[in-house]
């Protein structure tokens, strides 16, 4: 069986941007999925904990979100109506009022810096609409209206310019502080401005972490151990390049060994200098505890297939393209299958015949 994740530890606390780094197949993706409550197959063991209590299922959804790598938004659909519709879904009747969803989705328009493009559409690789930037902010604010206090980020900045990559990074940092929200990401190759608005990152290699803490402390870990940082160097291109290892080359594995191996007594000395060692280190995230997050859904059955309707019909009825196609080629099937069928003798073939548009006319329509 083979081990992806082995002995993560560490801890995020409120306010803070912590980021997982590595480079590709390190376990990034893998150790977000475990935080997030996402990961569908293997075997986990350890203890993941929030609010100084074990993580619980059940109202794990109600207190985290998660915003994928891939943007999934509506194209035809403003960032107001995106923000607004999220609001809508995401917040309890029982609490809020329309009005308040409302103001909730003002709010994350604001403070994500989206008030010029908030009734901007969305758009995609046919139609114009926002900036890359915005997007990946708008899809970020969808999860912020539900007020999460933990928010998962898979490689926000993805596909975005540096300045881009930058705004986004210090929108979500200045929000985590402003509300209090902690925020975990993942990100391949950060610009040295974006790689300071992390409170901590965790750098991973082959699966197991070689260091966890701020930048700086980083630097001065590596330093200690005989690798220091080359002058007029971005740090996150020298912690990949340390991170990296090269199959080809027989002394890589012992290598990354004796890294981990040099975290693992750096961290024992954390635990003794604090007075918290045991004689094993613990997996444990600390939180203030806040309100008991509500289990189940936010609103009932029957008012959220109603917000989905409206969206639905929104997004459709303003695809003109679609609309236009979608009546040609009911125009130009209802005349095919008319001549097809034009004047039908009143016998058993005339009958057959009947029966057969009567079958093909539904069928046809529910595969368009």
């Amino acid at each position: 069986m083979r081990t992806i994740l082995d002995n993560i530890t560490g801890e995020a606390r409120r306010g803070e941007l912590v980021a997982i780094l590595g480079s590709s197949g390190a376990g990034k993706s893998t150790l977000l999925n475990c935080l997030s409550g996402r990961l569908n197959t293997g075997t986990l063991t350890g203890s993941i904990t929030f609010a100084g209590r074990r993580r619980e299922r059940s109202t794990w959804k109600s207190v985290s979100a998660f915003v994928e790598q891939d943007d999934a938004l509506y194209p035809n659909m403003t960032v107001r109506e995106t923000l607004r519709t999220a609001a809508y879904l995401r917040l309890p009747s029982s609490r809020y009022t329309r009005d308040e969803k409302n103001a909730q989705a003002e709010a994350i328009i604001k403070s994500l810096r989206l008030t010029k493009a908030a009734d901007t559409r969305i758009g995609d690789g046919l139609k114009r609409g926002v900036s890359g930037g915005e997007r990946k902010r708008a899809a970020i604010g969808q999860e912020l209206v539900g007020s999460p206090d933990v928010l998962f980020l898979d490689e926000p900045t993805s596909g975005l310019d540096s300045n881009s990559a930058y705004a986004v990074i210090e929108n979500v940092r200045s929000e985590a502080v402003r509300t209090g929200r902690v925020v975990v990401l993942t990100i391949h190759q950060p610009s040295i401005e974006v790689l300071y608005l992390f409170s901590k990152v965790v750098l991973l290699s082959e699966g197991a972490t070689v260091f966890f803490g701020p930048p700086d402390d980083a630097l001065a870990h590596f330093e200690q151990l005989g690798l220091p940082c080359p002058p007029k160097r971005n740090p996150a291109d020298f912690f990949l390049d340390i991170l990296t290892i090269d199959h080809d080359l027989e002394s890589e594995p012992a290598r990354i060994r004796a890294l981990h191996d040099a975290y693992r007594g750096l961290e024992k000395e954390r635990k003794l200098e604090s007075g918290a060692f045991s004689g094993e280190i613990e997996d444990v995230d600390v939180f203030d505890a806040r309100e008991e997050p509500l289990g189940g859904w936010a609103n009932s059955w029957w008012e959220e297939t109603g917000i989905l309707y409206r969206r639905a019909w929104t997004e459709i009825f303003r695809n003109r393209p679609l609309i236009i196609a979608e009546f040609a080629q009911t125009i130009i099937v209802m005349l095919v299958m008319g001549l097809a069928f034009l004047r039908l003798d009143n016998d058993t073939r005339g009958i057959q015949n009947r029966a057969g548009i009567l079958f093909f006319w539904p069928i046809n329509q529910v595969s368009l």
